[in-house]
């Protein structure tokens, strides 16, 4: 018997996923998983829940870790996350360093002067091997999707099954782009690169499927003309990370240039990490999920479906290879994966969909949810904060949702949503 646990934390505007799956097995085998980890304004939340967190479950390590992008509001939190604990994996989109001076600035132009974090985008693999006990990060380089046929079980080489296994190319060190190879220098072997055209496998009984599109850089000739010109500097769209980080700690024209960028980009799509995860290999499954309300009442809009604490289930799928998908989207938009053949052969037999970008109308495309919403079973999940300043999540996502008969969880400072899978796998 297999059971596995995931909790949408309450912490407000940002994003905190974890997921527990328990093998009852002699020995028992546990697999840790938390996807995003941090919150944009008060933390006080995010803290209480990830000690709560770290307090409650089987922790000997955490797993595997997915940032599902670099922004601020998604990975503030990894620091507290990893202190104390050991973390196998960490799974993080690979940016170069001028895709990620265009998340650094973007935040900063939202109000962030973290110079914590600032150091986070100049190098992100150093900082956290400074941070954490950390075994492995693994960048996923943009996806060059290939053919799954049937499930492709993945095969552990190793034959060492309590650990998690992927089946993503290694990208070889002479393949490396010069942005590559220099953001490798001093990281020993802990750190690789992969292509982002697998997935993830623990012990035969869950996968994890990885999808990382880059954001658009049409404009990305304005941002290196006015770097140059504010910092007097000469350089080109292939920016070394020296560069970068003497850009970043520049306070004084990085302040100007954040007031550069949302004249020329104004909103733009996130790049991202989007995971699609299920269970695999099994004769029956049963999904239950549960509705975390606050004890008093508060109003939002009249789209607002208020649910009590309660239980259901679901059994003996009729495709069982397919069905009980959980979609985690980060802020990637709607508009920026319907081009994954994979991920769209299992929209019909998702049960659980994270909302992108908080419910932002930014990348929102609502022909996306058609055949989404299977037998309007689907819970869909609107990570956002209560006072936030960006009116998430909007009207018309609300409306789209309400349209297609989704229920509309509501995942913020008050309340949380967590779901748990009993799974009998095949022997």
């Amino acid at each position: 018997m297999v059971t596995a646990e995931f909790n949408f934390h309450p912490i407000g505007q940002g994003s905190f996923y974890s997921g527990l799956i328990y093998e009852y097995k002699s020995p028992h085998h546990y697999f840790n998983c938390v996807y995003d980890c941090g919150v944009k304004g008060g933390s006080s939340r995010l803290n209480e829940e990830i000690e709560s967190y770290k307090n409650s479950y089987r922790r000997e390590k955490l797993d595997v870790l997915f940032l599902s992008h670099l922004d601020d509001d998604h990975v503030n939190g990894v620091v507290q996350l990893l202190t104390g604990i050991r973390c196998s994996k960490v799974y993080l989109p690979y940016l170069t360093p001028i895709q990620r001076l265009y998340v650094a600035i973007r935040s900063d132009a939202e109000g962030n002067d973290d110079n914590n974090y600032l150091g986070f985008i100049g190098s992100p693999h150093d900082y956290l091997l400074q941070q954490g006990n950390i075994d492995e990060i693994i960048y996923v380089g943009e996806n060059s999707e290939r053919s799954f046929n049937g499930i492709e079980e993945i095969t552990n080489p190793t034959g060492n099954t309590t650990t998690v296994y992927d089946n993503l190319e290694v990208i070889p060190e002479r393949d490396f782009s010069a942005d590559m190879s220099q953001i490798s220098i001093g990281a020993g072997n802990k750190v690789k690169f992969k292509k982002g055209n697998g997935r993830i496998s623990f012990r035969q009984v869950w996968e994890f499927y990885f999808y990382h599109k880059q954001a658009s850089m049409d404009k990305v000739h304005q941002l290196v003309d006015k770097i140059n010109e504010l910092y007097g500097m000469t350089v080109t769209e292939q920016l070394s990370e020296v560069d970068l980080i003497r850009i970043l700690n520049n306070t004084n024209q990085l302040n100007k240039l954040r007031g550069e960028f949302k004249k020329v980009f104004g909103d733009i799509n996130r790049a991202g990490l989007l995971i699609q995860h299920k269970p695999i290999n099994y004769k029956r499954a049963e999904l239950f999920k549960n509705y975390q309300v606050a004890p008093f009442f508060h109003h939002f809009s009249p789209l607002y479906r208020r649910f009590s604490r309660q239980s259901f289930k679901i059994q003996n799928p009729t495709n069982e290879h397919k069905w009980g998908v959980t979609l985690l989207t980060g802020d990637i938009g709607l508009n920026q994966i319907d081009d994954s053949t994979y991920i769209n052969k299992n929209k019909e037999s998702v049960r659980v969909f994270q909302i992108p970008h908080h419910g932002s109308n930014t990348g929102w495309d609502a022909n996306y949810l058609e055949h989404l919403n299977h037998n309007g079973l689907t819970s869909a999940i609107i990570n956002f904060g209560y006072s936030n300043t960006h009116g998430h999540p909007t009207y018309k996502v609300l409306s789209d949702l309400e349209e297609r008969n989704f229920e509309i969880c509501f995942c913020n400072q008050f309340e949380g949503f967590n779901y748990e899978f009993v799974i009998d796998p095949k022997k």
